[in-house]
């Protein structure tokens, strides 16, 4: 049998905007109140304000690096950019094995 979302379309984008809010932040989201958590323009609003954070924090490599630091991933355009990336993230997984052990 096929599952079928029977949720309305306010309660998927409450849905998406918490855990999206999380992601970003490490918190749920407290602040809205009961007319903002039930508009779901208001609630597309707030997940396109934080795709245009996420934008912003991407605008040097550095930024792009503590992105990678915090979990995301966050390809790179130019070759230069991936291959250092790339050597990055093997140190940050040397560094977790040693801490956490091979499981990490």
């Amino acid at each position: 049998m096929d599952y079928v979302d029977t949720r309305t379309q306010v309660e998927v984008l409450q849905d998406l905007f918490s855990d999206f809010h999380k992601d970003v932040h490490g918190f749920r989201p407290r602040f809205p109140t009961s007319e903002q958590w039930n508009s779901a323009e208001w609630l597309q609003q707030q997940i396109d304000q934080l795709h245009q954070y996420l934008e912003l924090r991407k605008a040097t490599f550095a930024q792009r690096e503590q992105l990678r630091e915090e979990g995301w991933h966050i390809p790179e355009d130019c070759a230069m950019c991936a291959a250092y990336a790339f050597y990055l993230e093997g140190i940050r997984e040397t560094e977790r094995k040693e801490l956490y052990g091979e499981y990490a």
